[in-house]
């Protein structure tokens, strides 16, 4: 599910099924989990651009890292909301306030 916060510029890309998403900024995003009825934001924040690997095998290859987190949360988003725009906002191919316009 995409939830767009215009007040707040921010996008949500939240995974229902693994309890998990992510939050996106103009410039940064950050992990998100629901806590209650709130989706609250957790762990560190990156700044973007940010790679999202496209396959399994990139993530064998990328070893220990912490935006894996981040990375494993927009790969299983993309798999459940195939042709959505979150890879290209993370990687900024997309700009954030085009993202934000077209909710």
């Amino acid at each position: 599910m995409r939830i767009v916060n215009r007040t707040n510029a921010t996008i949500d890309y939240r995974l229902h099924r693994r309890n998990e998403g992510l939050r996106v900024w103009n410039d940064r995003c950050q992990v998100i989990v629901p806590l209650g009825s709130e989706w609250t934001a957790v762990g560190p924040q990156l700044e973007l651009p940010l790679e999202v690997p496209s396959s399994v095998e990139d993530f064998r290859t990328a070893g220990e890292d912490t935006r894996n987190v981040i990375r494993v949360a927009a790969f299983f988003y993309e798999l459940q909301q195939p042709g959505s725009d979150l890879f290209a906002v993370l990687m900024k191919e997309k700009t954030f306030e085009s993202a934000l316009v077209a909710a």
